[in-house]
C-alpha cells in the first residue's frame, strides 16, 4: 500500500528506494528513516544491504 505526500512523490514500501526493484513485504529487508526539514517522517526500504549504501551515499 502506498502512502501520498502531498509535497513529495508516492512512496511505495513494497519497492526499493534506490534501484526500484520488487520487495517481498513478508521477508526482512533494510529500512531507513528520517525527518525532513518541515519535520515530517519518512521511510525508505530497499531490496538489499548494498541499495541501502547507495542510498546512504547519495
Amino acid at each position: 500500500m502506498a502512502s501520498e505526500n502531498p509535497d513529495q512523490e508516492v512512496v511505495d514500501p513494497t519497492e526499493c528506494a534506490t534501484c526500484g526493484k520488487t520487495i517481498d513485504p513478508s521477508a526482512w529487508h533494510p529500512v531507513a528513516t528520517l525527518f525532513d526539514d518541515e519535520g515530517d517522517f519518512h521511510l525508505f526500504t530497499f531490496c538489499s544491504v548494498i541499495c541501502r549504501n547507495r542510498w546512504v551515499e547519495k
